[in-house]
């Protein structure tokens, strides 16, 4: 039962006294099982200007190749991407040089977009499209082209992927606010020119943090700040092993890398390498 104690605005006010009623709420058994979102689709194809919607769950289950995105890419907080084990389950998105922004972030701390595998229940909606069973998941988003204007992605949240952001494009990529936990990789780059920019990013449970993918006698230039990466197998994964290249790091945790040895010359001496447990961090 409710009752109203006082009321007061800028031109009156009232105490207890002066009110009268009350209404009762009765809650009924509450569901074990997380609440379904109100609307999902499959996304397959080429799609131009697309949105990720902040109330739609998509699903990407590579029939037909990975979904093509072009012009303008926006992505609402809230939405839920999932991904079933294909090989072609990812998205490409062009960001080759245009007038307009070509990926627009409309997520915030606590709406961020999901991406995830095609069995989890936690976030989005959940139903007989998802019985995908093998391991890993989905190949995440490959951002491919050419820009000269930065490319920015904020907020999102990544989880269970073979691969979670993938660098296809030369071009200046900055990343902030993100998270990873328990993907196969996190972040790979397969051509030489791109520069990366990773600002407070949490690592968690990843095998690899990052894979060189660029090929021999070219070396990656990325740059780590405000990072935590805590329980990775390996920190950098590539020819050579770790990668060369320039590797800059500030302010940031990397603990708990089971192969110590594939931090990169550069990290090991601007960021804080603890290769015990993570015990009094």
């Amino acid at each position: 039962e409710y009752r109203l104690t006082g009321l007061a605005d800028s031109h009156c006010s009232a105490t207890s006294q002066d009110l009268s009623g009350s209404a009762t709420v009765t809650v009924g058994s509450a569901s074990l099982e997380p609440p379904m979102r109100g609307a999902r689709q499959h996304l397959t194809g080429t799609q131009v200007n697309f949105t990720f919607g902040a109330d739609v769950t998509y699903y990407v289950d590579g029939q037909g190749g990975p979904v093509q995105l072009s012009g303008v890419t926006t992505i609402e907080g809230g939405t839920v991407v999932k991904f079933g084990s294909s090989s072609n389950a990812k998205i490409i998105i062009d960001v080759s040089d245009t007038t307009s922004s070509r990926i627009v972030c409309k997520t915030a701390p606590y709406s961020p977009a999901i991406f995830c595998h095609g069995d989890n229940d936690d976030y989005g909606y959940y139903g007989a499209e998802e019985n995908w069973t093998s391991d890993p998941y989905g190949q995440g988003l490959s951002l491919a082209g050419n820009t000269a204007t930065p490319v920015v992605l904020k907020n999102l949240r990544f989880l269970s992927l073979a691969s979670g952001v993938s660098f296809d494009g030369n071009a200046n990529f900055k990343l902030y606010d993100c998270q990873f936990a328990d993907c196969e990789t996190a972040l790979a780059q397969t051509v030489p020119s791109a520069t990366i920019g990773i600002y407070n990013a949490l690592f968690c449970e990843d095998a690899n943090v990052f894979h060189w993918l660029g090929g021999g006698g070219n070396n990656p230039d990325i740059t780590f700040q405000h990072v935590t990466a805590d329980d990775c197998t390996r920190f950098a994964y590539g020819l050579p092993s770790p990668p060369t290249g320039t590797w800059s790091g500030k302010n940031s945790l990397l603990v708990a890398t089971h192969e110590a040895g594939t931090v990169p010359s550069g990290l090991d001496t601007t960021c804080s390498v603890v290769s015990s447990p993570a015990t009094g961090i």
